[in-house]
């Protein structure tokens, strides 16, 4: 789900999950969760940034508590 605040800025977020993707691990349980938010900030009229912050709200063992992610768009025209 995307909001736009103003023409340039945006805020984002998401809900991310499954079951299976791991099998024969006792440290790893057989589901994982994921909730994403994050920002998008339009430079210009062609080059985009965006920040995204991932954190795993399941209590105990799984996969990464938090993961940064940072990105960098170019819009082309066709």
């Amino acid at each position: 789900m995307e909001l736009a605040v103003t023409s340039n800025f945006s805020l984002f977020g998401g809900l991310f999950g499954g079951n299976g993707t791991i099998t024969s691990i006792t440290a790893h349980p057989d589901y994982f969760i994921y909730l994403d938010t994050g920002v998008k900030y339009k430079i210009t009229s062609r080059l985009i940034v965006e920040g995204m912050l991932r954190e795993n709200p399941a209590p105990g063992k799984g996969s990464t508590d938090v993961t940064f992610h940072l990105g960098l768009g170019c819009v082309f025209d066709r």
